[in-house]
C-alpha cells in the first residue's frame, strides 16, 4: 500500500492543546496502544494492524508527546511481561508511526516501508527534544547550585532562585506546546477532503505530492495527438472494453510485467482508469508519482547524511578533547618525575654531606684517643 503526503497545514494550538489528555493517563493510553499494535503485528504483520477509530486520542502532534510515546515503546520492548520477543530497532520505528499516526485518528495505516522512513523521523525529533530538556535542567541545577555557592558569605538568594525555576519551567514547557510538522504523510491518513498542494518547494520542505491527471475523451486524445504530428492517432492505441478496466495489452507490452504489476498498484481505484485512459492519464500519473518518491528518497537521504556529518563532527571533537587531555596528564606526570628526581638528589646530596661529618667526627675521635 503506498501512501501519500499530502501539504501540512500548521494550526493554531492554544485551546486545541488545552483540550488534548495529558500526564499519567496520555502515557498509559499511549502504552496500552503500542503493546496492542504489537500484538497485531505478532499476530499477522503490518495487514492485521486495524486503527483504533474514532474520536482521536490527540487532535495535534507536539514534541513532547513524541517523546512520550517513544518512552512507552522502549518500556514495552523492554518488558518480558508486555513483549515476549525481542523488539528490533526497526520495529520500534515502525511502531512510533504507527501509533502516533492512530492516535490522531488515522484510517489507513502506513505500510511497513514508509512507516520505518517515518519513525526513524520522529525518533530523531524525539531525541533532539529529550537532549534539550535534559540540558534545561542540568543549566538550571548549575544555576542553583552557583548562586548558592556565592551565597556563603550571606545575603538573599530566594528571588534569584525563583527567577532559575521560572526560566527551567518555561524551558521545560516549550515542547509540551511546540507543534511538530513534520510527520507530512500524516494528512493523507485523516479523514476529509484533500488540501490544496502549494507550489514550489521551500528549501528543507517535503516534495508536494502529484495531482492525478484529469480523464481525457477520446476526441480530445485524438486532437492532443493530431496537434504533435500524428496523422493516423487511431493507429497509436487500441480501443477496449471500458467496464473491463484492463491495462491495454500495447502498454502491458511496452512496460514488461514488472513495471505493468507497478502501474496497477500505484494507481488508486479513483482514478477509474479504462482503455486508453491508462495511456493518457495512468502512465503520466504513474511517472510524477515516481519522481515525488525520488525526490522524497533524496531528502531525507540528505538528512541522514547531515546528521551522520554532525555525529562524525562530534566524535571528532571527543577524540581530540581525549588527546589533548592525554597529551596534558603526560605532561604533569613528566613534572611531576622531574621534581621527584630533584628531591632524590637533594637527599642525596645531604646524605653525602652527613657521611662526610660521620668520618670527620670518626678521625676526631680516633686522634684524641691516641693523644691521650
Amino acid at each position: 500500500m503506498l501512501t501519500q503526503a499530502r501539504p501540512f497545514a500548521i494550526p493554531f494550538y492554544g485551546a486545541e492543546l488545552a483540550q488534548q489528555p495529558s500526564g499519567p493517563a496520555l502515557a498509559q493510553e499511549l502504552h496500552d496502544r503500542v503493546v496492542s499494535t504489537l500484538h497485531m503485528l505478532r499476530m499477522g504483520g503490518e495487514s492485521f494492524i486495524r486503527p483504533s477509530g474514532p474520536p482521536a486520542l490527540l487532535s495535534s502532534l507536539t514534541d513532547y508527546l513524541l517523546v512520550v510515546a517513544t518512552d512507552a515503546i522502549k518500556a514495552v520492548a523492554s518488558s518480558e511481561v508486555e513483549c515476549s520477543t525481542p523488539v528490533t530497532g526497526k520495529d520500534q520505528y515502525r511502531l512510533l508511526a504507527w501509533v502516533m499516526a492512530d492516535a490522531r485518528g488515522a484510517t489507513e495505516t502506513l505500510d511497513k516501508a514508509l512507516a520505518e522512513t517515518v519513525g526513524k523521523r520522529l525518533h530523531r525529533q524525539a531525541m533532539r527534544v529529550r537532549e534539550a530538556m535534559e540540558n534545561a535542567s542540568r543549566v538550571a541545577q548549575a544555576s542553583r547550585g552557583l548562586v548558592r555557592l556565592m551565597a556563603l558569605g550571606g545575603g538573599e538568594i530566594g528571588a534569584q532562585l525563583e527567577a532559575i525555576d521560572a526560566a527551567e519551567r518555561l524551558e521545560l514547557e516549550k515542547p509540551r506546546l511546540e507543534l511538530y510538522v513534520g510527520f507530512t504523510e500524516l494528512e493523507s491518513l485523516l479523514p476529509g477532503p484533500l488540501a490544496d498542494a502549494s507550489e514550489g518547494l521551500s528549501a528543507g520542505s517535503e516534495p508536494q505530492v502529484p495531482q492525478a491527471p484529469k480523464r481525457m475523451r477520446l476526441e480530445d486524445f485524438e486532437a492532443t495527438l493530431k496537434a504533435q504530428g500524428i496523422s493516423f492517432p487511431f493507429l497509436s492505441y487500441q480501443h477496449y472494453e471500458e467496464k473491463t478496466g484492463a491495462i491495454p495489452p500495447d502498454l502491458v507490452k511496452a512496460l514488461g510485467p514488472d513495471a505493468t504489476q507497478a502501474l496497477r498498484a500505484w494507481t488508486p481505484d479513483s482514478m477509474n482508469l479504462h482503455g486508453e485512459d491508462w495511456w493518457s492519464c495512468g502512465l503520466p500519473h504513474f511517472t510524477k508519482q515516481l519522481l515525488y518518491e525520488k525526490t522524497r528518497n533524496e531528502i531525507y537521504h540528505a538528512e541522514d547524511l547531515e546528521e551522520s556529518k554532525e555525529c562524525e563532527k562530534m566524535a571528532e571533537a571527543r577524540v581530540k578533547e581525549a588527546r589533548e587531555d592525554a597529551e596534558r596528564q603526560s605532561e604533569e606526570d613528566w613534572s611531576r618525575i622531574s621534581a621527584l628526581e630533584l628531591q632524590q638528589e637533594e637527599l642525596r646530596n645531604q646524605l653525602r654531606e652527613a657521611k662526610g661529618r660521620e668520618d670527620a667526627l670518626h678521625a676526631v675521635i680516633h686522634r684524641c684517643r691516641w693523644e691521650s
